[in-house]
C-alpha cells in the first residue's frame, strides 16, 4: 500500500483514481523498478512511492512542527516584531520530534528510492534537452526535496551547521535544477542565524540579480532580506523588501504580522501616519485580538501633538482599560497613555500613567521595566535625582542584558543615582537627628510620640489593603473557589493549605523571580526609598532598629527612635564626619558622573561653609576652579585658586597649579622605580651577576611596589643561579613563594624548587633544619604535651577514647587532657596535657608507645608519637609543617 489510511481523507476522488491506476501499473511492472534501472517505468514508479509512501508522512510531520512553533510563539509587542518566529529555542525542542520524524522519512525517501543510473539512450546524437537529462545527477525528483526537507528540519531545530552542509550539497548536486534556488534562499537565512550577515548580504543580492530565479520563491527572498535588515535594525531599509514580500505572502498569519512589522518599521523612522495606515489595515484583518489590541495601542501612540485626534484616542485608551477581558494589558495601556500625554506635553500626567503601567505589570517583565524607566528618565530630564534614583533601581529589577541593549548605561545610571541619593539622604538625615539631639526630653518624646501614631496608622491601612488585594486576588485567580470547593481546605487558614500556598508561590516566582528572604528584597539598593520620603528620624529608626545585644527594638517604642540620635559631642563629631564625606561625594558624583557642575559646585561651597580645614577641602577648591574655569566664569574660579594655593601651598593641588612643571617631575619620580629596576635588569642580560644581586638588595630596602619586589627577589634568584649559590638561590625562591604566592615569578619559582629538592635534596635538609631552628626553641624546662599525628582519614574520635581509656588504667591520679584538632587538610593532631616539663612528657611517652591498644579501630595507614612545648605547639599550629618539628625534635629530645 503506497499511502496510509489516515492521508486517503485528504486526496480528492480524481487523485484516489490516479493513484489507483499508478499503483496498479506499478504493480505489473514492479519486477522492472529497481533503482538500478532508468527506465520511464523505473522513474515514475519510484516517484509516486517515494512522494505519497514516503515523504508525505515526512512533509506532514514537519509542517505540524512547524505550526507547533507558530502557535507557541509568544511575540513581545514592545519591539520589533521578528519577520519569522523560529528564533525561540525551547519552541525548537518541543517540536524536535516532528522535524526528527521528518528527517528518517525524507532520508529512507533518499536510501530507497535515489535513481542515479544513467538511462539507456536510443540514438548517438543527443539535443541539448537530452544532453541535459542524460547529465543529471538524480532522476527522482522528490529525492532532492528530500533533501531540502531534511535542511530545513535542520534549520528549525537550530542545527544551523548540519542545515548548511545539507543546502551546501544540494547547491552542488543540483547545480542545473531549479531546487537550487530553494537551498539558496534557505542557506541565506542560516548565515543570517550563525551571524554570517555578510555572506548572507552578498548571497542575497546575487539572487535579487539572477535572472533565472524563480517567481514562486520571490516572497521568500524578499522576506528574508527583511529579516536580515531587521536583525541588523536597519528599519529603513527593511521596509521595501517587506513590502514586496506582504504582496506574495501565502497565509492570513504572515500577512498581518508583516503589516504590522511595517507599522512598527514606519514609526521607527519617523511617519507616523503611514505607520498608522497599516496598523489599521491589521485591524481590518481580523487578526487575534492581542494583535488587534497591539495595533490600537501602536496607533494611539503615532498621534501628533495638537491634533483633534488624540483626545478620541485617549477616549478609546480609557474605554479599554476599563474592559475587563484588557485586564492582561492593562500595563500597555497606561504605558500608552503615559505616551500620548507626553506628547501633549503634559509631563505629570505622563509620569502618574507610567507609574500606573508599572504598578499593574505582572506578567510582562520588559514592559514593567520600560514604564519605571520611562518614569526615571523623565525625573532625571527635569532633573529630580532623588526620584529618579528610586525608579531606576526599581527598573533594575527586571533589566537585563538581554533585553536592553543599553543595559550598562540604566544599570551604570541607576548605581550613580543611588550613591548620590544615599549621600544626600545621609546630609539630611544626620541634619534632622542633630536638631533633634538639642530639643528637650518633653518635645522630643511628644514629637516621637506622634511618628509611632502615624507608623501605627499606616500599619493598619497597609494591613487593611493587603486583605483586599488578597481577597480580590483569589477571586480573580480563581484561589477562593477552590478553597471553597476542596474539601481538604475546610477550616484550613491560607497558608496552612499546601495547594494554595504552592500556587501562591509559583506567582510570585513568576512576578518576582527567586529572591532572597531580606527586607527590601525587591530593591537593587536597600537604602533608597521607592515610596514617599517619611521622616528621617523614622529612617534612621529603620536603619538601627537593633540593640548591640542583638535584642531587636520595635518600631511603636521611643527605643527604637532615640537609638541613633547624637546626644553626646563625639557623637555629633561621628555625624558630622557624616556630613562632610557626603556633601564631598555628591559634589564628586555631579562633577564627574551626572555633568552637572552648578549642583557639584553647591555641595561643595556647602562642604567648605560648614567644615572649613577638611581633608576634602584641597580637592573642592580644586574642583571648583575646574568647575568655574569650564563655565568661562574666570574671577570665581580665580578665587578659588588663590583660596587653594594660599590655605594649602605645598598641597598636591595647589603645586599642579602653581607649578606648571610639577606633573612632570612627578611622573619623573614615579618613573624612577622602574628605571632602577632595569638597570638590575640590564646588569643580568650583561652578565654581570654580582651586580645584580648588589642592585637587587639595594633597591628591596626602599621599594615599597609589590610588583617590582617580586621582580627583584627573582632577578636575585636568577642571579644566584649563576653564580652557583644553591642555597641562597633555594632562601630566595621560598621568600618568593611565602611572600608573593600569587605573583608572577611564583610558579617559575616553585618549579625551580622542585628541580633543585630532586636534584640536591641535601640543600633541602639544611634549609629544613635551618627554618626549623628558627621556628621552635629547645625549652626542656617549659610545659609539655605529648602529640600523636594521624592522617586526615583515620578516627580521631576513635583515638581520643583509647587515649582516655589508656589514661584512667594507667594514670588514673593524673588529671590528663586529651584533645584533638586539624593540623591543615591532611594530618591531625591528638594532644595530652600537660606535663610539667620535657622529662614528664617524654616518660608518658615511653608508656605510651608500650600499649598496642592504643591504635585499636583508629584505622591510621601512619603516625607519628612526640612530645613539643606549649610554645612550640602554637609556632606549629601556625607552620603546619609536621616533617620540619619532626627535624627539630630528633636533634634536640632522646629517641624512644
Amino acid at each position: 500500500m503506497f499511502f496510509r489510511n489516515s492521508r486517503q481523507a485528504q486526496l480528492s476522488g480524481t487523485e484516489l483514481q490516479t493513484i489507483a491506476f499508478a499503483v496498479s501499473l506499478s504493480l505489473l511492472f514492479l519486477p522492472s523498478c529497481s533503482t538500478q534501472k532508468n527506465t520511464w517505468m523505473s522513474r515514475h514508479f519510484h516517484a509516486l512511492t517515494a512522494h505519497y509512501n514516503i515523504y508525505f508522512n515526512g512533509n506532514e510531520s514537519f509542517k505540524q512542527g512547524v505550526n507547533k512553533i507558530r502557535k507557541g510563539y509568544k511575540d513581545d509587542f514592545t519591539r520589533v516584531l521578528p519577520v519569522f518566529t523560529w528564533d525561540d529555542e525551547n519552541l525548537a525542542r518541543s517540536a524536535a520530534g516532528d522535524f526528527d520524524r521528518a528527517t528518517k522519512k525524507a532520508s529512507k525517501v533518499i536510501a530507497l528510492h535515489s535513481i542515479k543510473v544513467k538511462p539507456s539512450m536510443k540514438r548517438e546524437v543527443l539535443s541539448e534537452k537530452e544532453k541535459a537529462f542524460y547529465n543529471k545527477n538524480e532522476y527522482n525528483p522528490w529525492v532532492e526535496k528530500a533533501y531540502l526537507l531534511i535542511g530545513k528540519s535542520h534549520f528549525y531545530q537550530k542545527n544551523y551547521k548540519l542545515a548548511q552542509e545539507t543546502f551546501r550539497f544540494m547547491i552542488n548536486q543540483f547545480g542545473e535544477e531549479e531546487i537550487r534556488f530553494d537551498a539558496l534562499v534557505w542557506l541565506a537565512r542560516v548565515y543570517i542565524e550563525t551571524g554570517e550577515t555578510n555572506e548572507a548580504k552578498k548571497l542575497m543580492d546575487a539572487l535579487s540579480n539572477e535572472p533565472a530565479f524563480p517567481d514562486r520563491l520571490t516572497g521568500d527572498l524578499q522576506a528574508t532580506l527583511a529579516h536580515y535588515y531587521l536583525r541588523n535594525e536597519q528599519y529603513a531599509e527593511a521596509a521595501l523588501p517587506l513590502e514586496k514580500a506582504l504582496n506574495e505572502a501565502r497565509t492570513k498569519t504572515d500577512r498581518y504580522r508583516w503589516t504590522f512589522i511595517l507599522g512598527q518599521i514606519y514609526t521607527l523612522t519617523g511617519d507616523p501616519d503611514k505607520a498608522n495606515k497599516y496598523f489599521a489595515r491589521v485591524v481590518k484583518m481580523n487578526p487575534p485580538y492581542e494583535v488587534t489590541f497591539n495595533a490600537r495601542i501602536n496607533m494611539a501612540s503615532n498621534v501628533k501633538e495638537g491634533t483633534g485626534a488624540a483626545a478620541s484616542i485617549r477616549r478609546e485608551l480609557l474605554k479599554l482599560a476599563n474592559d475587563q477581558k484588557n485586564k492582561e494589558y492593562l500595563d500597555q495601556i497606561y504605558y500608552a497613555l503615559g505616551n500620548l500625554s507626553l506628547r501633549q506635553k503634559d509631563t505629570a500626567e505622563a509620569i502618574s500613567f507610567y507609574a500606573r503601567s508599572a504598578q499593574v505589570s505582572t506578567t510582562n517583565n520588559r514592559q514593567k521595566a520600560l514604564s519605571y524607566l520611562s518614569v526615571a528618565d523623565l525625573y532625571f530630564s527635569r532633573p529630580d535625582y532623588i526620584a529618579a534614583a528610586a525608579y531606576y533601581d526599581s527598573a533594575s529589577s527586571f533589566v537585563d542584558r538581554r533585553n536592553f541593549k543599553n543595559y550598562d548605561q540604566i544599570m551604570a545610571r541607576a548605581q550613580n543615582l543611588i550613591e548620590l541619593a544615599r549621600n544626600i539622604q545621609t546630609v539630611q538625615r544626620e541634619d534632622s537627628l542633630q536638631r533633634l539631639s538639642y530639643m528637650s526630653k518633653e518635645d522630643l518624646n511628644a514629637f516621637i510620640d506622634k511618628i509611632i501614631e502615624s507608623v501605627v496608622r499606616k500599619e493598619a491601612e497597609e494591613r487593611q489593603k493587603m486583605a483586599e488585594q488578597m481577597l480580590a486576588d483569589q477571586i480573580n485567580t480563581g484561589y477562593g473557589q477552590q478553597v471553597l470547593q476542596d474539601p481538604t481546605a475546610a477550616g484550613q487558614w491560607y497558608f496552612y493549605n499546601p495547594n494554595i500556598r504552592t500556587q501562591g508561590e509559583m506567582e510570585f516566582r513568576r512576578k518576582w523571580g527567586n529572591r532572597k528572604l531580606e527586607d527590601n528584597w525587591r530593591r537593587l539598593n536597600k537604602g533608597v526609598s521607592t515610596g514617599p520620603a517619611e521622616s528621617n528620624l523614622a529612617e534612621s529608626g529603620r536603619n538601627g532598629g537593633q540593640e548591640e545585644s542583638g535584642k531587636a527594638l520595635s518600631n511603636k517604642s521611643r527605643e527604637y527612635y532615640l537609638k541613633d540620635i547624637p546626644f553626646t559631642d563625639s557623637l555629633r563629631e561621628i555625624s558630622n564626619k557624616r556630613i562632610e564625606e557626603a556633601l564631598f561625594n555628591a559634589g564628586t558624583l555631579y562633577f564627574e558622573k551626572l555633568n552637572e557642575p552648578l549642583l557639584s559646585a553647591g555641595s561643595y561651597r556647602e562642604l567648605i561653609r560648614r567644615f572649613p580645614g577638611s581633608t576634602y577641602e584641597p580637592q573642592a577648591l580644586y574642583n571648583l576652579y575646574s568647575i568655574f574655569s569650564g563655565l568661562g566664569k574666570t574671577a570665581d574660579a580665580m578665587t578659588y585658586r588663590n583660596m587653594l594655593t594660599a590655605k594649602y601651598p605645598d598641597n598636591y593641588y595647589a603645586r599642579v597649579l602653581t607649578d606648571p612643571e610639577y606633573i612632570d617631575h612627578l611622573r619623573e619620580e614615579q618613573q624612577k622605580p622602574v628605571r632602577r629596576y632595569l638597570e638590575v635588569y640590564n646588569n643580568y642580560l650583561q652578565e654581570r651577576y654580582p651586580e645584580v644581586v648588589a642592585g637587587a638588595t639595594r633597591s628591596l630596602r626602599d621599594e615599597k611596589d609589590t610588583s617590582l619586589v617580586a621582580k627583584y627577589l627573582y632577578l636575585k634568584a636568577l642571579a644566584f643561579a649563576r653564580l652557583n649559590e644553591r642555597d641562597s638561590l633555594r632562601s630566595t625562591l621560598n621568600t618568593i613563594l611565602a611572600s608573593f604566592p600569587a605573583s608572577e615569578p611564583a610558579s617559575n619559582a616553585r618549579i625551580m624548587i622542585d628541580f633543585m629538592d630532586n636534584k640536591y635534596p641535601e640543600i633541602k635538609e639544611k634549609a629544613e633544619e635551618k627554618t626549623a631552628a628558627e621556628i621552635y626553641a629547645y625549652s626542656p624546662g617549659e610545659n609539655h604535651y605529648t602529640a600523636i599525628v594521624i592522617p586526615a582519614s583515620a578516627n580521631m574520635n576513635q583515638l581520643i577514647f583509647n587515649l582516655i581509656n589508656f589514661n584512667l588504667d594507667q594514670f588514673p591520679k593524673l588529671s590528663l587532657n586529651v584533645q584533638g584538632e586539624n593540623l591543615g587538610k591532611d594530618v591531625q593532631i591528638v594532644t595530652i596535657k600537660i606535663f610539667s616539663g620535657s622529662s614528664d612528657a617524654l616518660a608518658y611517652l615511653g608508656h605510651l608507645l608500650k600499649d598496642p591498644g592504643i591504635f585499636r579501630d583508629v584505622n591510621a595507614a601512619s603516625s607519628y608519637l612526640f612530645v613539643i612545648s606549649e610554645t612550640n605547639l602554637a609556632a606549629l599550629r601556625k607552620d603546619m609543617n609536621i616533617d620540619r618539628y619532626l627535624r627539630f625534635y630528633t636533634n634536640h629530645y632522646p629517641l624512644q
